[in-house]
């Protein structure tokens, strides 16, 4: 084993995380190769090519304590143990992140045990133009997977079982959980993916319970947020929809944003509040919204 390979080796395990991935193996190609860092490590350039850092990458291995993962960019640390689902899956791909029934889980917004763990991860088209803004021109392109297939699977710790993915190419906001490696949607961001996705949340008459005893509750700074996420140009009008009947019609908010949103109200259309129901007859006059739960 080259004296590189053993010092990359090192500086990866001291992250001190049961996964890295090759954005992380490539930031310590380029550390390494700083004239501070070369010294006695015996590299014939200054700079890294493409196929140097395929290169290097490639040498890593049980012989270095990293085992390269079943799902390519990724490998595991074998002297550290693994962290819970939503931990691994995040170290794994940073373009994903706990969201929908399991958000609600982790902001103690409902008692339901999700049977899967959900993720939202940007689409694979996103991804890609994320990581050619995000990371240096000269490292090996895609540097990690565009897909999100086997995001859950390494050689020791399979969690396919436990994961369920969902793409979009509205990516919520999220944040990082105190003292975790998880990033989960932010509470105000759940709040508006509890309107676009009831069926992820574990329906919309679910949906109606967490917004009748938790939403007023949760202080004014959330409020804010939310109203702030479900004003932009990319939430679809019948979510717009929704939040402003249960908003202002059921929880009885007064804000002249939420009120401006009554013009996405469509007359002699088929909207519904659930759209995994049927229509019904009864409906809101103002939200123009059939009342279907």
């Amino acid at each position: 084993m080259s004296k590189f390979i053993e010092r990359l080796a090192e500086n990866l395990k001291a992250l001190d995380r049961p996964v890295v991935t090759a954005i992380d193996v490539y930031r310590v190609v380029d550390e390494l190769h700083a004239p501070e860092h070369r010294s006695g490590l015996y590299l014939r350039r200054d700079i890294p090519t493409e196929e140097d850092y395929i290169k290097y990458a490639r040498r890593l291995s049980a012989f270095t304590g990293l085992v390269p993962g079943a799902r390519k960019g990724t490998w595991r640390v074998t002297s550290r143990p693994a962290l819970t689902p939503e931990e691994m899956v995040c170290l794994s791909d940073p373009y994903s992140h706990v969201s929908y029934l399991s958000a609600m889980r982790i902001w103690q917004l409902t008692n339901r045990i999700p049977s899967k763990i959900t993720f939202s991860r940007m689409h694979p088209s996103l991804v890609k133009q994320r990581m050619l803004e995000d990371f240096p021109a000269s490292w090996p392109q895609p540097i990690l997977p565009v897909s999100g297939k086997n995001i859950s699977r390494f050689l020791d710790v399979d969690l396919t079982s436990l994961v369920q993915i969902s793409e979009t190419k509205i990516p919520s906001v999220s944040t990082n959980l105190g003292g975790s490696y998880t990033r989960v949607t932010t509470q105000a961001a759940t709040f508006v993916d509890m309107l676009a996705k009831p069926v992820l949340c574990g329906g919309m008459g679910h949906v109606l319970e967490v917004f009748d005893t938790h939403y007023l509750n949760r202080g004014s700074k959330m409020h804010k947020e939310v109203i702030s996420i479900l004003d932009g140009e990319n939430i679809a009008p019948i979510v717009k929809v929704r939040a402003g009947y249960i908003l202002s019609e059921r929880l009885g908010i007064e804000n002249q944003v939420i009120e401006s949103w009554a013009k996405f109200a469509a007359r002699g259309g088929s909207r519904k509040l659930d759209p995994e129901h049927q229509y019904m007859p009864t409906f809101s006059e103002k939200w123009m919204i059939s009342l279907n739960v």
